[in-house]
């Protein structure tokens, strides 16, 4: 199995770059004009795989809650950045002297990690992947629980 996979890959690297020596800087190595991620997606279906899913998602009649992922993860990139503002400056006041630097560094990473984990979620589900953004989801809401506890 192992010898199988180390010759399709070896295959597929030959396919990526030519071995003829023309028109380069490197002698003997031509790049093919077709992109490695057009080459890997030859080889697995990935992108196209994800395309398709994404069309028939935005053709299908949860396409309004699609657009509304997109929409609510846009506002949050957006506004990140004054709410993490606002709340460093809470947290200032919340945490005692003696672990407010902590303190204010827990809320902002928290919230950054919030942050970043729904827009993991939005690029998973416009791709497929609904069991991994529900994992990712679950991480998003422990961190904001943890946030809501400190």
């Amino acid at each position: 199995m192992v010898l199988v996979l180390i010759h399709d890959f070896n295959r597929w690297l030959t396919q990526i770059v030519k071995i003829d020596g023309a028109g380069t800087d490197q002698p003997g190595r031509e790049v093919s004009p077709m992109s490695n991620s057009e080459r890997l997606d030859n080889l697995t279906r990935t992108f196209s795989a994800d395309r398709e899913f994404c069309d028939r998602l935005f053709d299908s009649p949860e396409a309004p809650i699609a657009a509304e992922l997109i929409v609510f993860s846009n506002w949050i990139r957006y506004y990140l950045p004054d709410f993490q503002e606002f709340l460093h400056e809470v947290a200032e006041k919340h945490f005692p002297c003696e672990f407010r630097d902590e303190g204010q560094a827990w809320t902002v990473f928290l919230l950054d990690g919030v942050a970043k984990d729904i827009a993991l979620v939005v690029y998973l589900v416009l791709r497929g992947a609904i069991s991994e953004a529900g994992s990712v989801l679950r991480r998003a809401l422990e961190h904001a629980g943890v946030l809501a506890h400190l």
